[in-house]
C-alpha cells in the first residue's frame, strides 16, 4: 500500500473511530447517572462498558469503511478475535490513562462536571493510535481502503 493509501486509511480510520468514539463518550455520560456514586471503581467499569459497545461497533465499522471489508462472505472468523484481543487490550489502556486523568492528574477538579467526559476522550483518542496500527497489522492487514463505490 502506498503512502496516499495509508493516509486515506489512516483518515478514514480516525473519522469511523470519531464517529463511535463520540456516541461513546454520550454513552458513557447517561450511564453517569446510573452510577451509585463517583468513585475510580465505578468509572472505569463505566468506561469499559461503553468501550465493550465500541468494540462490536469497531470491528464491523473498521472492517466495512477503513479496511474495505464488504459484506458478511468477506469477515474472517478469525480476525473478530484477534480485533477483540486488541480491543480488550485498548480497553484496559483507555480506563487505565482516564482513571489517571481522572484522579491523579485531577481533571475532576480541574475540569470540574466536564473532567470525566475529557478524561475519557483524551484516553480513547490516544489509546486508538496504537489500536489503528495493530488492527492494520493484524486484523485487516493486506486490505485496502475503502473507495466508497463498493456497497
Amino acid at each position: 500500500m502506498n503512502a496516499a493509501s495509508r493516509r486515506k486509511q489512516y483518515i478514514t480510520y480516525c473519522i469511523v473511530g470519531t464517529i463511535i468514539g463520540v456516541v461513546a463518550v454520550i454513552v458513557r455520560e447517561s450511564l453517569e447517572f446510573l452510577l451509585p456514586n463517583e468513585n475510580p471503581i465505578y468509572y472505569g467499569l463505566s468506561v469499559m462498558i461503553v468501550y465493550t459497545g465500541g468494540i462490536v461497533a469497531g470491528y464491523y465499522g473498521h472492517g466495512k469503511y477503513t479496511f474495505g471489508t464488504r459484506g458478511a462472505e468477506n469477515y474472517d472468523d478469525r480476525s473478530l478475535p484477534i480485533f477483540a484481543l486488541i480491543a480488550v487490550f485498548g480497553m484496559i489502556l483507555t480506563a487505565l490513562l482516564a482513571m489517571l486523568l481522572m484522579y491523579v492528574l485531577e481533571f475532576r477538579h480541574l475540569f470540574q462536571r466536564a473532567g470525566a467526559a475529557i478524561s475519557f476522550a483524551i484516553a480513547a483518542v490516544t489509546v486508538s493510535i496504537v489500536t489503528y496500527s495493530l488492527n492494520a497489522h493484524f486484523t485487516f492487514k493486506g486490505r485496502a481502503p475503502s473507495d466508497g463505490n463498493d456497497g
